[in-house]
């Protein structure tokens, strides 16, 4: 990737960020935090090291948030420095949009890891009367519902601390990093095909061959950076290869975690094991098939292939250099467009298991009439239950019954007595 990336982002996801720099797509972030403040006052250019509009023309800054860069979203200044991504809530980042509204809508206040570490800062500056910070809790939160993507291990401890503070539940809610790490790799796939862009420019100014092949390429390769499954994304490469080169033959191995995963084949003169084998053999980044007539390319870093793409017999056999330099500049795009399909599909599965959990879950809370005798409970129209009968009717708890040590002695002595005789 030519140029610099830059993203602004707040202080508060630090731990999530540098988590990410761990994993290789994300290796060569460059990263500005601004300061965790929620807009109050507003983020400014100063902030964001984007004062001076003299960086380098393949330089990409982009900033996201969302409080915080109310004021920056409707800036003219701003825009023509810094590409903004004005989220209506942060939570949005860890969850989807329809869960964030889920857990609002449900009177739930959410909060993330980095956010905990500075929570007693945060309550400072509401003022000094305890009491008169629960009462303005209480009256729009139910509950503390921690979104935690499992980078701190004191997130728990320091939840129960601010539940505690404030008198209300609190529960935890295991989200990862899938739905975040998939929002960073978009804005990497935007970032590459902006350096396609500015690669068109330069070869159009240079008069170079054929530019309108780069035109082309970048019509086609818009499609990629939506959030689409494995498959989806496939079929659009598949389309992509086809309008760009016009190969008589193609085959596109997807390859995961080493091995051979997916064939897709046009025109195969071969078996598909065979054309499996010899693409697991090859062991050069790219080049030109020994009849001249097409070229190969693998996708992904040198030590994690995750495609094999090669195409014979174009129409165009002259142009065959050609194509493969073009494929060489557009190759990055294409390993992270199937590898943001890849992060999607995990990250449907966690959001599915989610929402099946929303859905399965009950909480009982407030006040509980209990009859201080009997041990039954009033309920809402006056009648009265049995515990289990009420607990089973709120929650999805589900009763068997049993005798404690104590009940045996007391009910079935002579039972007692004869087995210890």
């Amino acid at each position: 990737m030519s140029g610099r990336f830059r993203l602004n982002i707040c202080e508060y996801y630090r731990a999530e960020i540098c988590a990410l720099q761990t994993e290789t797509e994300f290796a060569n972030l460059d990263i500005n935090f601004f300061p965790a403040r929620c807009g109050r006052p507003p983020i400014t250019l100063a902030e964001l090291n984007q004062e001076s509009s003299d960086s380098p023309d393949d330089d990409y800054s982009v900033c996201i948030g969302s409080a915080c860069l109310v004021h920056l979203a409707n800036s003219t200044e701003a825009a023509s420095r810094v590409q903004i991504h004005h989220l209506r809530q942060c939570f949005s980042l860890f969850i989807p949009e329809v869960l964030v509204d889920h857990f609002t809508l449900s009177g739930a206040y959410l909060c993330t890891p980095g956010w905990l570490v500075d929570w007693r800062l945060q309550m400072s500056e509401l003022g000094e009367d305890q009491a008169i910070i629960r009462e303005i809790f209480h009256d729009s939160a139910s509950k503390i519902v921690l979104l935690d993507t499992g980078v701190d291990p004191n997130s728990a401890s320091l939840l129960r601390e601010f539940a505690e503070y404030l008198d209300l539940p609190c529960e935890v809610l295991a989200v990862g990093l899938d739905h975040f790490r998939l929002r960073i790799h978009n804005l990497l796939l935007q970032k590459q095909i902006q350096v396609l862009q500015q690669q068109r420019g330069r070869a159009e100014t240079a008069d170079q061959q054929n530019p309108a092949d780069y035109a082309m390429a970048l019509d086609l390769l818009s499609e990629l950076p939506r959030s689409e499954t494995e498959e989806i994304v496939i079929d659009r490469i598949e389309y992509v290869l086809s309008m760009l080169f016009a190969p008589i033959e193609y085959h596109l191995l997807i390859i995961t975690d080493g091995k051979a995963d997916k064939l897709r084949s046009y025109q195969p003169t071969k078996t598909k094991e065979e054309v499996i084998e010899r693409l697991m053999m090859i062991d050069r980044s790219y080049g030109v098939t020994e009849d001249g007539a097409g070229f190969f390319f693998k996708v992904g870093e040198s030590d994690n292939t995750i495609a094999v793409i090669e195409l014979t017999a174009c129409t165009q056999r002259e142009s065959v250099q050609h194509y493969l330099n073009l494929c060489l500049s557009i190759r990055g795009i294409v390993a992270l467009a199937i590898m943001n399909a890849r992060i999607f599909s995990d990250n449907l599965e966690t959001t599915r298991k989610l929402q099946e959990a929303l859905e399965n879950v009950k909480v009982l809370r407030g006040l509980i009439p209990i009859c201080s005798y009997c041990k039954q409970i009033r309920t809402d129209k006056g009648a009265w239950q049995a515990v289990e009968e009420y607990v089973s009717s709120h929650s999805e708890a589900v009763f068997s019954h049993g005798i404690c040590p104590q009940c045996i002695e007391k009910h079935f002595p002579k039972f007692v007595k004869k087995t210890t005789d």
